[in-house]
């Protein structure tokens, strides 16, 4: 489901997906007897494990290199 749900929020209606990935996730997941407030909390941990993580983690990279020639602190 979740490659279906990823086409739908490329599509330009919100900032991000957001709404449209949700709405998705609950009509989806609703399909196979999924509560609602489950199929939410399901797409905002997807989205946090998808793009939450690794910005995290990159930004935590970002500030961990020398400032003036860019190369990782030891």
């Amino acid at each position: 489901m979740y490659p279906l749900i990823g086409m739908l929020t490329v599509v330009p209606l919100t900032v991000n997906g957001f709404g449209v990935r949700e709405g998705a996730f609950v009509f989806f997941y609703s399909l196979v007897g999924v509560p609602a407030e489950v199929a939410v909390g399901v797409s905002l941990l997807t989205y946090l494990l998808v793009i939450g993580v690794p910005s995290l983690l990159g930004g935590l990279l970002l500030f961990d290199r020398d400032e003036q020639t860019g190369i990782p602190c030891e």
